[in-house]
């Protein structure tokens, strides 16, 4: 009988492990914020090693094209960005129609992915700009304001963010087609953010 209650246990164990282990691990990565306020919003991280980082500032979405040196941003129902492309190693320099010229500085990716990776420059706000380029075609551009990090831990569905030196937040937390839903314990607070692709 003892024998039967310690497999029914860890029988029990082997189902339920992977699956928190499965939850655990879907959050990894970056989530962009999808409601935005005048073009501002939180982009979050996670990491595997159990950081979190948040950063509040502008966040714009696109999708381009690359045709030999042109580059198209689209992003409707605005109207399409153009610039032209050099690259050099890490560096990328991009010009637009009137002959204004933007450089960057390659800060992941490898060198030989020509585009694909993520770049940072300045910005005319006088901040540090970041442009993610991916091989899905898609181009994150966003301007940090703030940046706050810590760490959390995810236990079944409760998320618990610990922001160094601040607060410690408790969420439900979902993921349903690369949408990660965080609900306040009181639902009185909900946020929704979209995986980069």
């Amino acid at each position: 009988m003892i024998r039967l209650a310690q497999y029914l246990v860890l029988a029990a164990v082997t189902i339920v492990c992977p699956a928190i282990a499965a939850a655990s691990g879907a959050i990894f990565g970056e989530w962009l914020a999808l409601e935005r306020k005048d073009g501002l919003g939180v982009a979050k991280t996670y990491t595997q090693n159990g950081g979190v980082q948040a950063t509040y500032g502008a966040l714009i979405d696109y999708r381009y094209k690359l045709a030999g040196k042109k580059l198209v941003l689209s992003s409707p129902p605005n109207e399409a960005i153009v610039r032209y492309v050099e690259i050099n190693a890490a560096k990328l320099i991009l010009t637009d129609l009137s002959g204004n010229r933007q450089k960057f500085t390659r800060i992941s990716g490898d060198v030989r992915s020509g585009i694909i990776g993520k770049w940072t420059g300045d910005h005319h706000t006088g901040r540090k700009q970041v442009m993610h380029f991916t091989a899905a075609k898609n181009c994150y551009v966003s301007v940090p304001i703030v940046t706050e990090k810590g760490s959390y831990s995810l236990k079944a569905d409760t998320l618990t963010e610990k922001i160094s030196g601040k607060r410690t937040e408790n969420w439900q937390c979902s993921i349903d087609n690369d949408v990660l839903t965080l609900t306040s314990p009181g639902k009185d607070k909900s946020e929704q953010y979209r995986r980069k692709e």
